[in-house]
């Protein structure tokens, strides 16, 4: 129980930096493509 619990958590560790380096890639390219040069 207490592995299904730790693998769940890790899951969602991975998924919050995952969706966290997709958010601030796509802020990145978005003021790239705003902000002059």
């Amino acid at each position: 129980m207490e592995s299904i619990m730790s693998l769940r958590d890790n899951i969602l560790l991975l998924g919050g930096w995952l969706v966290l380096c997709v958010t601030s890639g796509s802020m990145i390219t978005f003021a790239a493509q705003v902000l002059p040069g």
